[in-house]
């Protein structure tokens, strides 16, 4: 997990990347926003999430206020559990639920 936390801090150090992956690439009706590889939230949050057989990851990041958080299980059925703790660790920061949009982001 500190690889993944440093790779989020990597992207929070760059603006200009973050800009460009933040930038949606979908039409306004789309269910989901995205971005380049990322989900964008309805506060600018980035998420994605990892589902492999046997483990399950999650990232999100708050461009705005430098803030990554990272969750990883070794439990192939976690996810919710993964997108709700992620979720009530950032909405301090942004009001914004967004538990079921983490759990429901397929890359």
């Amino acid at each position: 997990m500190p690889e993944l936390l440093t790779a989020g801090e990597g992207l929070l150090a760059d603006r200009a990347l973050l800009e460009e992956i933040r930038r949606p690439r979908t039409r306004a009706d789309d269910p989901m926003t995205y971005g380049l590889g990322w989900a964008v939230g309805p506060s600018g949050q980035l998420y994605l999430n990892g589902r492999l057989p046997g483990y399950r990851a999650a990232m999100v990041l708050i461009p705005d206020e430098a803030y990554v958080s990272v969750a990883v299980v070794n439990e192939q059925y976690a996810l919710p559990a993964l997108a709700t703790l992620l979720s009530a660790m950032q909405q301090p920061l942004t009001g914004d639920d967004i538990a079921g949009p983490v759990n429901d982001f397929a890359a």
